[in-house]
């Protein structure tokens, strides 16, 4: 099915397992990245203080469907072992480590589970999958337990089985299709992040906590186009909007709201993370996040360049023509 879509020109496919095997192999490398990108998501239980930091060494996969298989080639290409326990497995497949056989206590201390660090329990049954983790558990009570909930009717459940991380598909694929279809953007920031970006991330997080806490954000762009744009109105007049001012609450300019700029489009290019001090431009176009509070507040700013011009100068401008015959010229 993956192939004929991509035949199709134009289409984004998107694979929950696929999403979630490299957001684990997210966690494995770079756990604050994975902390931050589950906030962005949209998840309700991140906590900063306790980011989720899946050990390095040997795996344990149960189960070599589509979340095996792209959990095995997500670690396998970060060198991480893994050890496979699959009913179908082959002898005649040598290039990856496997034990034929369903995953229960024989075939778990066959592959290792007392020196594994962490087990994947990926099959298409939850009862089967529930099984699998509470005997992991029993086994090896220090492992790293990852489990599949296919069904979200069964979540008490796994939420009683007290598993490290839960993947649940069908959240998983409606997180990324919102986010894809509302800022396709977010998927160059996100890349770029897990790469060049590397170094960033630290100060992104610290900056996410200390901007929003708990509060969950919302993603959204704003394009620099048109009329009755403020920083298009001011930027005619010679005043040169930045970054800085649209972050600022008209309510007390010292202030900041609850808003992060993350990508920049200009003249075809992307700029991640703009500095407050660049310069707006007339065409360019904004992702940022933010709270509900925060975007109806920036929205406003947007359609009235008299608040624009106080929070670039910090002094409210005569509106009247009267007040600016009053006012002395600078």
């Amino acid at each position: 099915m993956r192939e004929h879509l991509d035949t199709l020109g134009d289409v984004i496919a998107v694979d929950p397992f696929e999403i979630f095997a490299q957001r684990l192999s997210t966690a494995l490398r770079v756990h604050l990245l994975y902390i931050w990108e589950e906030w962005l998501f949209g998840a309700t239980d991140v906590d900063w203080t306790k980011p989720v930091q899946p050990p390095k060494g040997k795996w344990i996969i149960c189960g070599y469907g589509r979340m095996g298989q792209a959990v095995q080639k997500a670690m396998g290409a970060k060198d991480v072992p893994t050890v496979i326990i699959e009913p179908a497995a082959s002898d005649e497949e040598t290039d990856l480590s496997r034990i034929q056989g369903r995953a229960g206590n024989s075939t778990l201390q066959k592959a290792g589970i007392k020196d594994a660090v962490g087990i994947v329990v990926g099959t298409d049954s939850d009862e089967d999958n529930l099984g699998i983790l509470l005997g992991s558990r029993a086994l090896n009570p220090e492992a790293f337990l990852v489990v599949r909930q296919n069904h979200h009717e069964n979540e008490l459940a796994f939420n009683a089985a007290n598993a490290n991380l839960i993947m649940q598909p069908s959240l998983v694929t409606a997180r990324r299709i919102f986010l894809t279809l509302v800022a396709p953007e977010i998927r160059a920031f996100v890349e770029y992040l897990r790469n060049e970006g590397r170094i960033l991330i630290p100060e992104l997080a610290d900056l996410t906590q200390r901007t929003f806490g708990s509060k969950p954000a919302d993603v959204w762009r704003v394009e620099m186009t048109g009329s009755g744009n403020a920083v298009i109105d001011l930027k005619e007049r010679g005043i040169k909007v930045t970054f800085r001012d649209l972050l600022r609450h008209p309510g007390d300019r010292n202030n900041g709201l609850s808003l992060l700029a993350l990508v920049l489009q200009r003249d075809g290019k992307m700029i991640m993370l703009p500095d407050s001090s660049r310069e707006l431009q007339t065409g360019d176009s904004i992702l940022f996040c933010g709270t509900e509070k925060a975007r109806r507040i920036l929205s406003s700013t947007l359609e009235n360049p008299y608040t624009l011009y106080y929070l670039h100068t910090g002094e409210d401008e005569p509106r009247s023509w009267f007040a600016q015959w009053l006012t002395p010229e600078k």
